[in-house]
């Protein structure tokens, strides 16, 4: 299923983006050949002018009054905004983490996102658990207590 104009990339990565139509403006400050197999299949592929603009606006407010079906971090070791707002507001099935990685070994940080959501991870690392499930992984370990709902 394709998701349409209701997908948002929050954090748009310009190299993935062609230019608008008739524009002399390169899509992005990067050049193919900067990019992995400079960019084959994947550069400069989706649009994002009219008439298919994204609103990238007000998304803190938007994941608080739950407007989208999914959250889906595609790079869970390159961060995750809005984080706090994602954990109070989605429930864990809504929640979906990529870790893409090279393999880095299995972590807190792999087991803590097994926990809240569906993950994924590219490699799996040798001394990974079978279940991939542990038991006492909290968000406290990573963020602190978690903000009153005040």
């Amino acid at each position: 299923r394709r998701l349409g104009s209701g997908l948002i990339d929050f954090i748009r990565p310009a190299h993935l983006y062609a230019s608008p139509p008739g524009s002399e403006i390169p899509p992005s400050n990067l050049t193919l050949r900067h990019l992995y197999g400079y960019g084959f299949t994947y550069a400069q592929r989706l649009q994002d002018h009219a008439p298919y603009q994204i609103d990238r606006t007000n998304i803190e407010e938007r994941i608080l009054n739950h407007e989208f079906d999914l959250i889906i971090y595609a790079s869970v070791h390159r961060g995750m905004p809005f984080w706090p707002a994602v954990y109070r507001t989605y429930a864990p099935h809504e929640r979906i983490f990529i870790d893409g990685e090279d393999e880095h070994g299995w972590c807190l940080w792999s087991s803590f996102l097994s926990t809240v959501g569906t993950y994924f991870m590219r490699e799996l690392p040798d001394g990974c658990p079978p279940d991939v499930l542990p038991s006492q992984v909290h968000y406290d370990h990573f963020y602190g207590p978690f903000p009153d709902d005040a």
